[in-house]
């Protein structure tokens, strides 16, 4: 079975972890994604890439809200400033409005970008910076190539998972 790639993946960098309170060191980087394609590699299992996928194939299996919110969170705490004059250089929520939070009120999206943060997510430890999305596209990729079981095993060929 082979391991299907995208180096897209390897554009996360999450700058650390929040656990607590606290900025530690990050464990979900790109070297653990390494260590683990050389790994599987090195047991003999072949690396080919991901084929490209459309977004339509991820909007199938995951809410088309959090797939438009993890393409424009980084963006739009970009435009907002945080990065630039707050020194805040990764999307870390600190507010979840969720429906358990709400306690009855009316759900809605915050209007500002580090009150919507916290929409999709349920702690502080996975954070999303400029090469997140693009990432996060690359991992889609290699699990819709494995899914439909379509990859490139030479340029110009495509191939099935062997029966």
């Amino acid at each position: 079975m082979p391991v299907v790639w995208s180096e897209d993946c390897l554009r996360h960098e999450p700058g650390g972890e929040v656990w607590l309170g606290v900025r530690d060191e990050g464990t979900e980087v790109p070297a653990r994604a390494l260590v683990l394609r050389e790994a599987l590699a090195a047991a003999g299992a072949p690396v080919v890439p991901a084929v490209r996928h459309g977004d339509e194939i991820v909007r199938a299996v995951h809410d088309p809200d959090l797939v438009d919110h993890l393409a424009r969170v980084w963006p739009d705490w970009e435009a907002a400033g945080l990065p630039a004059e707050y020194r805040r250089d990764r999307v870390v929520p600190y507010v979840f409005p969720t429906a358990g939070m709400l306690a009855g009120l009316p759900e809605r999206s915050p209007p500002a970008v580090h009150g919507r943060a916290g929409l999709f997510c349920y702690d502080t430890m996975t954070l999303v910076g400029p090469g997140s999305w693009a990432a996060i596209r690359g991992a889609a990729r290699a699990r819709a190539s494995t899914a439909t079981g379509r990859w490139r095993r030479e340029p110009g060929t495509m191939t099935g998972l062997p029966p």
